[in-house]
């Protein structure tokens, strides 16, 4: 059949070329396009011959399969050993950069910005004022609150100075009273004696006298001293009271002068981390209120790369896991980081049944930007020493089932393999094949079962 095509191919070819050199040189008036009709012909008919062989040629050649004859003569092939080496299996994810931390800083009070000179990337530290708002209204009340404080506490020792002066006094009068009871029994007892003098005849009426009246005398000293006592012991009441109600005014007129103090803070508007301005929302001169963005902040000391990985992937992924890291759009050997999982997500997204990994990386230089785009690699399992050969090498038997074919540098024996880790390039077998035996890397699907082979270097 493949011989019918090429002679008749050959034929129309020759016949086309024949009706093109038959054609005369263009006479005065006689136009071109016969000339142009005839090479196109030709130039079909060799491209409908060169399709039709190419067609007949595929669906008639051999099959790769082990139990057709040996293919005659010798066939090239390129052999490689078996090997024992590390290899490790890997997915790859896309990820996005973000900064390790963002804020955005609101107001805390009302007022009109009287300073802002931050600009998008310009660098701040933590604690630093990046904008103030006017004082006028706020610094007065500070100063009225603070002021009416200090007054407040100037009355605290004044109170606690009178408290002392009538202690002092009720001390004495203790004392003046207990002396003065003591007379009392003393006059009491001599009253007594002479009321029996008396009583007997003993004394005159005037000794009499003049005992009851030292007796009496001594009653009234210990009730004065007893009354003393009573209004000393109020105003000392009283004047604790007084002093209570001081220490109560001056707690409130400290309270009311930390709260227009802290408020008097919030006029200064500070950066809350160091970092780099990412965008201002408001310029000097503006009224700003609580809850209106004043500027966005980006820590990019270091970064956070973060993946959405397939549930089926998760069950590898944990905290720790190796992973290289790769952004193309860094300068050459600033591209790859080999890194470890920092974080893995519990949720995962229900639409897309994914779960957030992240990476954090340190960031010198900040040369890595917030949306920078990101390639992960996940390293799912190693393998420090195992059978590995070329992932070329590897042919699906009539079985469906893989296989090789292994060489002694003169024929080609199929033997099938169970493979296990597979990389770009290389995969691991884990029956069928050991160290040291040659497959068949190149050329292997021109073999068959037996077939002859010559095995020559890899170009």
């Amino acid at each position: 059949m493949m011989e019918r095509i090429r002679t008749w191919g050959n034929g129309a070819v020759e016949r086309a070329l024949g009706s093109f050199r038959r054609v005369r040189p263009p006479r005065a008036g006689w136009h071109a396009p016969l000339i142009k009709k005839t090479i196109v012909t030709a130039v079909i008919l060799a491209a409908l011959y060169w399709g039709v062989t190419s067609v007949v040629a595929y669906i008639t050649a051999p099959r790769l399969e082990m139990t057709m004859s040996p293919v005659v003569g010798r066939i090239a092939v390129v052999a490689e050993p078996a090997k024992v080496e590390p290899i490790q299996r890997k997915v790859t994810y896309t990820g996005s950069v973000s900064p390790f931390q963002e804020v955005t800083v609101y107001p805390r009070w009302e007022g009109w910005v009287e300073e802002f000179k931050l600009y998008e990337g310009d660098r701040v530290e933590q604690g630093r004022a990046i904008a103030r708002l006017d004082r006028g209204e706020i610094g007065a009340a500070l100063q009225k609150a603070t002021a009416t404080a200090a007054a407040t506490e100037r009355e605290r020792p004044v109170m606690e100075a009178e408290i002392e002066a009538l202690k002092a006094s009720l001390v004495a009068h203790h004392a003046a009273l207990r002396e003065t009871q003591a007379n009392l029994v003393f006059w009491e007892r001599d009253m007594q004696r002479v009321k029996v003098l008396f009583d007997r005849g003993a004394i005159a009426a005037v000794a009499y006298d003049e005992g009851k009246k030292q007796y009496e005398s001594a009653v009234a000293r210990v009730a004065e001293h007893e009354a003393r006592i009573k209004l000393v012991e109020a105003k000392l009441v009283e004047a604790q009271a007084r002093l209570a109600a001081v220490g109560e005014r001056i707690k409130a007129a400290q309270a009311e002068a930390e709260q227009v103090k802290t408020r008097f803070s919030y006029t200064t508007i500070e950066a809350p981390i160091s970092g780099r301005v990412a965008k201002r929302h408001i310029y000097a001169g503006i009224l700003v209120k609580p809850g209106m963005p004043i500027v966005d902040l980006q820590d990019l000391s270091r970064v956070r790369v973060q993946a959405k990985v397939a549930e089926s992937d998760l069950l590898f992924v944990r905290v720790g896991t190796e992973a290289i890291v790769r952004m193309p759009a860094l300068p050459e050997g600033q591209r790859e980081r080999r890194v470890r999982v920092t974080t893995v997500f519990p949720q995962l997204d229900p639409v897309s049944r994914t779960a957030t990994v992240e990476i954090l990386l340190d960031n010198p230089g900040e040369l890595i930007k917030p949306d920078m785009y990101a390639i992960v690699d996940l390293v799912l399992e190693r393998k420090e020493k195992t059978l590995v050969i070329p992932r070329q090498a590897i042919l699906d038997g009539p079985d469906g089932k893989p296989m090789v074919y292994v060489t002694d540098a003169v024929t080609a024996t199929a033997r099938p393999v169970k493979l296990g880790i597979a990389e770009s390039e290389r995969v691991e077998v884990v029956e069928g094949l050991k160290e040291g035996e040659m497959v068949v890397a190149k050329g292997q699907r021109s073999l068959s079962e037996g077939a002859e082979v010559n095995v020559v270097p890899r170009l």
